[in-house]
């Protein structure tokens, strides 16, 4: 299973393990696991969870991939899904720039 890094701006705030993907839509997604700096974002992040919910715009934080080697992914989308009156783990989505640039990264990984 692949193991991407999350980041809000360039603060490392926790890591996604990817292990759904949709090929053709070059999507994939897994639980988040938030490392201490999630904290500074998290209530951002669920108010952009809410909006996306209730097909809403929302700005939310910038959120970036990065292999656990440190190459940024190319990506359509990074997004958390953390709500605060559900009781389950947050979870992330990837949209891959292209169905490629997930082979490229992860083949060893799948």
């Amino acid at each position: 299973m692949p193991i991407v890094d999350i980041y809000a701006g360039e603060t490392f705030i926790g890591e996604a393990v990817l292990d759904g993907i949709d090929e053709g839509m070059a999507v994939a997604s897994g639980s988040f696991r938030p490392e201490p700096a999630y904290s500074q974002v998290r209530s951002e992040i669920m108010a952009a969870a809410e909006a996306r919910s209730a097909k809403q715009e929302h700005a939310g934080v910038e959120l970036k991939a990065r292999t656990k080697a440190g190459e940024q992914i190319l990506t359509g989308f990074v997004v958390i899904d953390d709500f605060p009156d559900v009781n389950a783990d947050p979870e992330a989505t990837l949209q891959f720039g292209n169905r490629e640039e997930w082979w490229r990264l992860f083949r060893s990984a799948v």
